[in-house]
């Protein structure tokens, strides 16, 4: 080795392409080597510095006593190694990190320089750069410490049993493990407050208490700042928000961190609370470390989302415990109250069979006496007497009946007997029931039957007619003046079944919003003053609902107090013959057909009616205006072809007015079809001699219209002038009275009333009567004596009717004859009919019965035995 130290020749060989400082010192502790590395990292040039004392420039060296190192270097001539970790570095020497100025890291080797001989010239310093290799592997710890906190988080979050227990365990990993000096959770209360919910500190477990409001209150707000951003973590750097936070300088100096973090807490886009992070160090939470973290925030979110579904299953699971003791409670005592309801059920229907029974027998012989004396010769006041009486009778039936048939719905007794039925004329015969009712009042009566309603159905006629009764009862005992309508039609329809829809609308008095909502309760009317001024209790209505419900329809009503109600109902219904198109008549295709009659809704419905055959319809108010639009129609060429005239106009003779379209017509015999609902106007013109005219009572259906309509159609394009009218089917009383042969009759009946009034009926008719009050009494008749009928009433005391009827079937084996036995009831239930025919019976009345059911029994009975 040299023994002298050329310092340019060395620092030239030195300094070129090295990537580290090389500082060298004489004995004197005199710079004499600073390569370029040097001066770029310490800003110095080489030519300021040669010659000057390290320790003198650096004072430093000697305050921090690595002074040391070099002189026992030099003294010693032993080489030292400064790790970073201790040292961290020699010469104060910055570097540009980012935006900011950063202390170098260094890691400094010092070797002593010898000659040849051995003895030492100075010290080589050898400086190199770590900053950016500790810095990494720092923050490789960091994440890593990191990754094993998420995993042990992971791992917390399906052992955690509460909220409290997991966001603490979070808390303390992110101290304990990872390294952090603070940890805290803020959660929203129930009125959008941030609340801390728990905390950790790095050596312990501190509570909400021990960090003053003071201390929190501009950490709460950048908590609600991180909320209004939406999902992105908010961080803040002490030293850098120092103005701007003084809160944070404050609690910082206190505590010592540098650096805070917040990341919002999210169940779904619902923000429920924010993880709030402190930490010692300036430069932590860059973008590697935020998203780790965020993890972390939904791992938090997660756990509380599994947590709270948690205990919303195990309350709810409570909620159901107690629900099904509750229930299990209430079946129990529902099963009781089931079982003592059951036995009153029963108790009560027993009474109401029994007081149907001795009701009905003495309410049979007070009808059937009534129509007795009816029948004779009586003054005037005698006979308005007996049909108050006969009518007060008739409407405690109909209520007997209704709290029976309330009783046997109830109790789910009812028998529903499907069967094909002709729709419209079952509705004709309906409404026939209820005119007499409508036109004494002078209500006008009419039935809407829509083109696409089927002519045959498959249903339950007796329970509809039921319905339709009553609501139309009802329509005409609540309505003064005006008119009831019933419509029928088509709602819906599938490959199976179809919904029919009726509806039955008035001009009465109406019923008011709040009563409509109790209208179909049983015991209940609109109006507590209707039940004092028209009658009734309300039970109607609440046996049409059920009525109607268990056809799978439904029943409603809409009203307008002084303007009238229209009560809807539906019911499913199948169509008993496969659809045919409508027949085309070619008579009536194209017909000119002048519609007179005063009321409206009446004239519409019959203008739709024939619109359906093709007629052209012109509607008139009144006989004028019939008599203005024929002279109108005659101006312009043209000819009524027939004339539909409702009779019952006001100020309008029928006949004359009649007379008075055909002159105006000039045709004699244009055909002019009479409508009345006046009993006296129907045979009155029924018997008048006016060639092409026939009469119909009103309402008129469909079919007896275009029947008519036809018929006179027919016999004027026959030019056939004799008198014509259509018969209308009438419902004929079977008369025996007149009949030539009579007949001898055996009655067994245990009430002697039933009995005199059977007899009466039956000698009235001029035959011969025995009457028994038992069973056993009537088998022993009739081996006795020759009979040509037997009314028998069922129930009887000892033998009752069936075992006697029982008794005569065995005794005829032997002789092969057979009489005709009626079953007299009370009942019409299908059971007892079955049992009647069981034991042998022919046929039944059921009690109350009058002269009609008596003389057609006889009739059909007789006419089957012959």
């Amino acid at each position: 080795m040299l023994n002298t130290i050329n310092p340019s020749a060395f620092a030239e060989i030195l300094t070129k392409g090295l990537s580290f400082g090389t500082i060298i010192l004489d004995r004197d502790y005199r710079i004499t080597l600073w390569n370029e590395w040097m001066e770029k990292h310490s800003g110095i040039r080489e030519r300021h510095i040669i010659g000057q004392n390290i320790f003198e420039k650096y004072p430093e060296i000697q305050e921090r006593n690595k002074n040391k190192y070099i002189t026992e270097c030099m003294e010693r001539q032993i080489p030292f190694l400064l790790s970073p970790l201790i040292h961290n570095h020699l010469i104060p020497l910055n570097i540009v990190k980012g935006t900011e100025d950063i202390r170098m890291i260094q890691n400094v080797r010092i070797y002593p320089l010898p000659d040849d001989e051995g003895n030492i010239l100075g010290v080589l310093i050898i400086i190199m750069d770590l900053t950016e290799q500790v810095i990494h592997e720092k923050e490789v710890f960091r994440l890593t410490c990191l990754l094993d906190g998420i995993r042990n988080i992971d791992q917390l979050i399906t052992r955690a049993e509460s909220e409290d227990e997991l966001l603490r365990g979070v808390c303390r990993t992110l101290v304990g493990h990872i390294g952090y000096m603070l940890s805290w959770v803020g959660l929203l209360d129930e009125s959008d407050h941030i609340r801390v919910a728990t905390f950790a500190w790095a050596e312990h477990e501190i509570s909400e208490s021990e960090i003053t409001e003071h201390d929190l209150k501009d950490a709460l707000e950048m908590v609600g700042n991180s909320f209004k951003i939406k999902g992105r973590p908010m961080v803040e750097r002490i030293e850098e928000d120092m103005f701007s936070a003084p809160l944070y300088s404050e609690f910082a100096t206190r505590t010592g961190y540098n650096s805070f973090c917040s990341l919002p807490i999210k169940i779904g886009d619902d923000f429920i609370g924010t993880l709030n992070i402190h930490s010692k160090e300036k430069n932590v939470f860059q973008e590697e470390e935020l998203v780790l973290l965020e993890e972390v925030a939904s791992d938090i979110s997660f756990g509380i989302k599994t947590l709270r579904e948690r205990e919303k299953k195990r309350q709810a699971e409570t909620e159901l415990r107690e629900s099904q003791k509750k229930m299990w409670l209430m079946i129990e005592q529902l099963t009781e109250s089931r079982k003592a309801a059951e036995i009153a059920n029963k108790a009560k229907s027993e009474f109401l069979a029994n007081m149907g029974h001795e009701i009905r027998t003495p309410m049979n012989i007070i009808l059937g006496m009534t129509d007795i004396v009816l029948g004779g010769e009586l003054t005037s006041d005698q006979r308005d007497l007996l049909e108050t009486v006969r009518g007060s009778a008739d409407s405690l039936m109909e209520l007997l009946n209704d709290i029976l048939d309330l009783s046997t719905i109830e109790a789910g007794k009812l028998k529903m007997e499907e069967t094909a039925f002709e729709l419209e004329g079952f509705l004709a015969s309906v409404i026939r029931e209820m005119a007499s009712d409508a036109h004494r009042k002078g209500l006008e009566l009419a039935c809407h039957f829509k083109f696409d309603v089927p002519l045959f159905i498959s249903g339950y006629p007796e329970r509809l007619r039921q319905i339709l009764l009553n609501l139309m009862g009802n329509a005409i005992k609540f309505t003064k003046t005006g008119e009831v309508i019933l419509k029928a039609e088509k709602e819906t329809e599938n490959l199976t079944d179809m919904m029919l829809h009726f509806s039955v609308t008035d001009t009465g008095i109406g019923i008011f919003p709040e009563q409509i909502a109790f209208i179909f309760d049983r015991f209940t009317q609109g109006d507590g003053s209707s039940t004092r001024r028209y009658g009734g209790i309300g039970l109607g209505t609440a046996i049409s609902k059920q009525l109607v419900e268990m056809m799978g329809g439904q029943i409603w009503v809409e009203s307008t107090p002084g303007r009238g109600s229209v009560f809807h109902f539906t019911i499913r219904a199948k169509q008993k013959h496969k659809p045919e198109p409508r027949p085309k008549y070619a008579e009536l295709d194209g017909l000119i057909l002048l519609i007179a009659d005063d009321n409206d809704s009446s004239r519409e419905i019959l203008a739709e009616m024939v619109s359906r055959w093709n007629i052209i319809p012109i509607g008139a108010k009144n006989g004028q205006t019939a008599l203005k639009k024929l002279k109108r129609i005659r101006a312009e060429g043209g000819y009524p072809d027939m004339v539909l005239l409702d009779a019952d106009m006001p100020g309008t003779n029928g006949h004359e007015l009649a007379e008075q379209l055909r002159m105006t017509n000039k045709t004699e015999n244009m055909p002019v079809i009479f409508l009345t609902s006046s009993e006296d106007n129907y045979k009155h013109l029924s018997h008048q001699n006016l060639p092409g005219a026939v009469c119909l009572p009103k309402p008129v259906l469909p079919t007896a219209l275009l029947k008519t309509m036809l018929a006179v159609r027919r016999d004027h394009q026959r030019h056939a002038l004799t008198q014509k009218k259509n018969e209308i089917p009438q419902k004929q009383k079977t008369t025996m009275s007149g009949t030539e042969k009579k007949f001898r009759i055996l009655v067994a009946e245990d009430n002697q009333f039933n009995q005199m009034l059977i007899s009466v009926l039956l000698n009235k008719g001029g035959h011969e009567v025995v009457a028994v009050g038992d069973g056993k009494a009537a088998a022993d008749a009739f081996v006795r004596e020759q009979f040509d009928l037997i009314f028998m009433d069922i129930h009887m005391p000892d033998t009752d009717g069936l075992e006697a009827t029982r008794i005569i079937r065995d005794k005829e084996k032997n002789t092969g004859s057979h009489i005709p036995i009626v079953a007299i009831t009370a009942d019409g239930e299908k059971n007892d009919l079955n049992k009647c025919a069981e034991a042998g019976m022919d046929s039944h009345i059921i009690k109350p019965f009058n002269y009609d059911n008596i003389f057609a029994a006889i009739e059909r009975n007789l006419k089957l035995k012959t």
